[in-house]
Parts: C-alpha cells; structure tokens; sequence
C-alpha cells in the first residue's frame, strides 16, 4: 500500500536485540504497521490519524528501549530530507508482554499518548483522538503471534546462542598473537609485502591451534561448535528476513544504512563458527577431548573470526587490493593495519551488499527461488519446470554421469535435510536418503549418491590443504559440503545435520544456479573427469551472458532510443563502418548527442579478494605475477577501442542505427553494463562508467556520466555514484 493511502507518513522500525525474546523484530514492524493500514480504512480511526499525525510532518514508530533522539533527519519516499518526530517505545520484558496482541497495545498505546504529547495547538482534542484510536486499534483482530508461525529449527534459537565475542575475549586474543610472536621470535619493527602476508598467515594458524586447544577436537567438540554454527546461521537468516521485510515497505531508504554492516557482522559470525568445526574436523580426536564450556568456545570464536581476517586480508594484500602492514612492538605486540589499495575493496563489499537488497523494491529484480522442504507446502519442484530447463537439464545430466546423481537430487536432498531435525542432530543416513527419495521422487542410488556428495569427513578436510581464505577455490567446505560424517562409532552410517548452515547451503547451491555455475571450483572442473561438466556450465554462461545483452537492448529500445546489438565487423562493411571487435550494444540518444558503445557482461559474482582480483584483472589486465596462471584480459581497453573507431566514423555509425540527424555534436562514449555490481568499477582509474543493465535506460540518458560505478535508487531520477 502507498504511503498517500496510508495518510500520514507513519514508518515502523524496530530494534531487533531489545525484542529478541519478545518477537521477531520484522514480524513486529509487520503487525504495527498492518494494523495502521486496516486503521487507515476506518473513517473514524483515519480522523483521529490526521489529528494525531499532520502530513506536514513524518513519524517514525521506534521499538527499542535504548535513548534515541526525538527529532532525526529522515529521508521519505520522495527522496527529499525533512525533520521527523521519532518516537522511542519502551516495552518491558514482563510476562503480559509476551503475548503478540498485549505487545501490540502496548505500543499503541505508547505511539499514541506520544503524539497526543506532542507541541501544538488542541492538545486535549488530540488527547481524545489518542484514546479513541487505542479503543479501535485494540478491536482489530490478532495481528502478532510471538509463540507460533515459526519452523522449529528457528524458534528462539539465536536468542539461545551464546553471541558474538566480547571485547574482553578480543582482548584474549590479542594476547595471544602476541605471544605467538614472541614464541616464533619475531623482531620488532614493521613489515609489508611478502614478510607482512607471511607473518599473517603464520598468526593464523596459530590462532586456529589455539582455538582447537580451547573446543577440543572431538566429536562432542564438533557436535558443540555445529550447534553454535545452526544457531549463526539462523540468526544470519533472521536478519535477511528483516531486511527483506523492511525493503519492502515505504521506508526502506531509512534502513540502507544498517544492511551491510548487518550483513557483514552476520557473515562474519557464521564464518567463525563454520571455521571452528572445519578446524576441529581437521585436527581429529586427542587423547584430552573435551567439550567445550561457554567461556572457552566464546575465546575460540574471537580467535577464528580473527584467523579468517588475518588470513583474508593477507590474501587481498597479494592479490593488491589493500595495503597490508603488520607492526610488532618490543614486547611482541602485534599491530595490524591495512590502507586501501588500487581497488576499494570495502566500498565494492559494500555497494554489492546494498544493491542485492534494493532489488528488493526495484520494479525489475530477478526472479527468486522458492525454497521448499518436506514439511513445507511447497512441492518438490523439478528443474524442468523452470524457465532455463533445457540448459540446467543438459547440467543436470552432466553432473549426473559424473558424480552419479543430478541437480535435481542435490536440490531435494537439501531440501529434505533441511526440514530432517528441528536442531542440531544426527541422523540415520538410511533415514535421510528415504526421506528425500519420498520428497523428490528420484531414484534412491541417484539421492544416495547426492548424499555422499554433500556430506564432508574428518579425512577429506585431513587431506586437502585448508586454505579456508580462498572460499569459493576450496574443493571441501561446510558451504557446499553442510553433511557431516563424524568419526563416531556408527561411521557413515550417521550424519551430523546442522539445520541453519544447511537452509544457507541451499540458498548457496540456488544462487551458484542462478549465477550459471555450480559450487565447484574452477581447479576441479578442469580435471579430465568434468570435462563435460564444464562444458556445459561454460554455454549455460554463455546464454546468459547473451540473455544481458538483449535485456539491455529492450531497456533501450523501450526507452525510445536507437540501437542495435550484437554488432559483427563483417556485417558493418555495407554501412562504410570498419570496427576492431565485435560490439555487444551501440545505443544512440538524440537528446544529449552521444553514441554509447557498451560491453555487456554477466561475470560470476565475486566473493573472496582472490574471485575478486580475478575479476578486476578480467576487466583492466591482469598483473604478471600474481601467480593465478589466468590468461591475460583487458575489457575494458578493448572496449575504447572499439569506442575510438565509432568516434572516427561516427556518420556511419548514425547510419548503421537509423539516425538522420546531422552529425555535428556527437559523440561517441564507451560505457560497461553488468548484471551485479562489478568490482572492476571500484578501481582508482575505472577509465570507463560501469552501471547495472536493470539500469541502462537511466545511465544512457544521464547528461554527466562520470568514470566509474554509476548506481541509481529506485525512484529516483538523480545518478548516485558510490564514491
């Protein structure tokens, strides 16, 4: 519903730590504001909104029992900054509290007496509409439920977690890298470069010996970290839905600032648990496992949350996209520092993580898959019901003959487990391959054989050397592999399922899908045996890569300008034009005279510094000593290229699309359309202008199109660069 329909300008926010044992924070926006909506129908209740609430005013409902501010810049749905009311609401943790609809009115009761407070003339009449408007809200029907409507495995369970590490466990650990200093005799001074990735890499390890010296290495130990890690992970999934929630609604530009942190922090928190139990599964039972209490697994979680930074900013500092400097003090105190590089790494991270939300509220956002289970509604929905059936069933049966079972049993063997255990657990395998075989349908050797693929052991992560750091490189991870077979009596007859990191596990497999690509690194596909494997993720690429370039053509020819794609050198001769290369997009726009010469690419979204680098190198040339073994590549120079032959002869170029107009004032502008957010963009010398193909419309009509990433809000008419 429109904010004009709503009257007021009325927005709900909500703290999620304040009312983690309340409610869900965005099951509480959701049910306030659904409640001012049905409000809003009611021509009584809507007099007493437009009493309480003038439109020359915004007011923003805040649950949280922290201090705020009454009076904040706020940015509306049009786009233009005004001064908000704010109304903080302190909700206690009593009992009545507990039930949705006492909650509800009590906060109702609060918004009201507050804006009924507020300066202004007809206090008392406003008073009167306060008590009137509580009356109506408190008969409308049951709109929040806090003990029901969640899937077991979530119910509270991030509540139930022992959080993130504290400044006192962080502390903890710089004593530790510090006296991993000291022990490897480290001199004092400062080091960059190659002594500074070195020593970084060193730190790491260590700090992962000491975290397994804390856990244990177990299975108790990993039975205990695994639940630590459902509980990261659900908690991860609950701030999604938040944020989903939130884009959602009218206010969603209020909340852009919080999601990457948020996303980052959450991120951070599940990797930290997720490395704990690679690690103990790495290191194996000893002779003095133990499970581990509270305080030492809290200790353990700040000693890997620093390992994987330590070990990933070591990664980005060889790949040159940060400056890294390690400084070790007379009494072995270690400093860690690092300084942007030629790329901005953190503003890509950043931008990435703001523009896969904002698709939320775009007009055009990718389709999403649904995500079902056994226990769920949903049926088992096989891929050749999708749109792109004929290429994930040519996928599907390449994976297939190669580890003996199809795309479509790794999807419902997820979906199965993910629905297996309400928590952390084991399971029969016997169990879990009838329970999907039932789900999905397939053949039970075919979801036998999805199993094994899905399931880690102890030797696996023993023989494969654990460069965590390189992500989406690593051939055995909890990400693609969330089963695990301990070393328990039972064998590989029992699993140990982890709900939460599984439900991210296929969310992971889906999104590799929808990226064109499968979860398996680019090392192992080029082994003999995935040959035809690779093969066809290769034309599944392809397609969609060509999918891009004629979306972007439609954009442009919705938009009413001239263009055409796909331009070949050997067709262009009849129009007297002679071009160096081919040309995915050439978009004429009368009203600014300028030909866009645009490159069209969908490049695989990146994650790690390494994919990262990869794909910047991919762009702008690739440096000759990073030891990636890549071919060589410059888009974007090939791209001004082809931009400086349009410039030379651009009345062939006006002729090859149609347009008569005289030639005098044109020119010609090369300009990069990807489908996400590339990190080539983020360069200090980007040389072109890089926008979304979502976007292209906007981008080849803007007067001022600067070098760079060039990003745009929904409705909004003004570029917005992130930099």
């Amino acid at each position: 519903m429109s904010t004009a329909r709503r009257g007021p300008a009325i927005a709900v926010l909500a703290n999620v730590d304040e009312l983690a044992l309340l409610a869900p924070a965005a099951a509480l926006a959701e049910a306030l504001q659904h409640s001012l909506d049905q409000l809003w129908r009611n021509r009584s209740a809507r007099a007493s909104l437009r009493r309480l609430a003038p439109r020359r005013r915004a007011v923003l409902i805040d649950v949280t029992l922290a201090p705020l501010d009454n009076d904040v810049v706020l940015y509306v749905p049009d786009g233009q900054p005004r001064r908000a009311y704010r109304i903080p609401i302190g909700v206690s943790s009593s009992p009545e509290h507990r039930d949705g609809q006492a909650l509800l009115l009590t906060v109702a009761r609060a918004v009201s007496d507050s804006l009924a407070d507020m300066d202004g003339a007809g206090r008392a009449v406003r008073r009167r509409a306060a008590d009137d408007l509580v009356r109506m809200w408190a008969g409308l029907p049951q709109l929040l439920n806090t003990t029901a409507g969640q899937s077991p495995e979530w119910n509270d369970d991030r509540f139930g977690a022992w959080g993130p590490p504290s400044h006192a466990e962080h502390a903890t650990v710089d004593r530790m890298l510090q006296s991993a200093a000291t022990w490897q005799s480290v001199p004092p001074g400062a080091r960059t470069g190659t002594e500074a990735q070195s020593l970084l890499r060193q730190f790491a390890e260590r700090l992962l010996a000491e975290a397994a010296a804390l856990t244990g290495t177990g299975d108790d130990a990993v039975f205990v970290c695994a639940d630590q890690l459902h509980r990261a992970a659900a908690a991860r999934l609950h701030d999604d839905q938040d944020v989903a929630a939130s884009m959602t609604g009218p206010w969603w530009q209020e909340h852009l600032g919080g999601v990457a942190p948020t996303a980052a922090t959450a991120a951070s928190h599940t990797g930290a648990a997720e490395l704990l139990v690679e690690n103990a599964l790495r290191w194996g039972p000893t002779d003095e496992d133990r499970t581990p209490d509270r305080p030492a697994w809290r200790v353990a979680a700040a000693a890997a949350t620093r390992a994987r930074s330590l070990a990933t900013l070591a990664t980005a500092d060889r790949r040159r996209l940060v400056v890294a400097s390690v400084c070790v003090d007379k009494d072995g105190a270690v400093t860690v520092t690092e300084a942007p590089g030629p790329t901005d790494f953190a503003l890509y991270t950043r931008n990435r993580v703001l523009t896969s939300v904002i698709e939320l509220v775009d007009e055009r956002k990718p389709m999403q898959p649904v995500v079902g289970g056994p226990e769920g509604d949903a049926p088992f929905q096989r891929l050749a019901d999708l749109p792109e059936a004929d290429a994930l069933r040519r996928i599907g049966d390449a994976l297939r003959e190669t580890i003996g079972a199809g795309l479509d049993a790794v999807v419902g063997v997820l979906a199965a487990a993910a629905d297996h255990l309400p928590t952390t657990g084991t399971a029969l395998r016997a169990a879990l391959v009838d329970d999907a075989a039932g789900y999905t349908g397939l053949p039970q050797g075919e979801i036998e054989a999805a199993v094994d693929w899905l399931t880690a052991t102890p030797e696996r992560f023993r023989t494969t050397p654990f460069e965590y750091w390189k992500m989406e490189a690593r051939p055995v991870r909890l990400v693609t592999q969330p089963f695990i077979s301990t070393s328990s009596g039972h064998g590989s007859e029992q699993l140990l399922l982890v709900p939460g990191r599984i439900r991210l596990s296929q969310l992971a497999y889906l999104s590799y899908l929808n990226d064109g690509r499968l979860p398996i690194p680019r090392a192992v596909l080029r082994q003999p045996s995935m040959k035809a494997l690779s093969d066809e993720l290769d034309r599944f690429r392809q397609q969609m890569n060509k999918s891009q370039e004629i979306d972007a053509h439609r954009i442009a020819a919705e938009a009413g300008l001239p263009s055409r794609r796909d331009i070949d050198p050997r067709k262009t001769m009849k129009h007297g034009l002679v071009i160096t290369g081919q040309i995915d997009l050439l978009v004429a726009v009368p009203a600014t005279r300028r030909v866009w010469v645009a490159e069209v690419k969908d490049p695989a979204i990146a994650f790690s510094p390494w994919e990262v680098a990869d794909e910047i190198d991919d762009f702008h040339g690739g440096a000759a000593d990073t030891g990636t073994g890549r071919r060589r590549r410059d888009e974007v120079g090939r791209l001004l290229e082809k931009t400086a032959d349009i410039s030379r002869q651009l009345p062939a170029a006006l002729s090859l699309l149609g347009v008569p107009d005289p030639v005098e004032g044109w020119q010609a502008q090369p300009i990069v359309l990807t489908r996400r957010v590339s990190p080539a963009a983020f360069v200090t010398d980007p040389r072109v202008p890089f926008a979304l193909v979502r976007q292209a419309d906007i981008a080849f009509q803007h007067e001022h199109l600067q070098p760079g990433p060039c990003l745009w809000l929904p409705h909004s008419t003004a570029a917005r660069t992130s930099k």
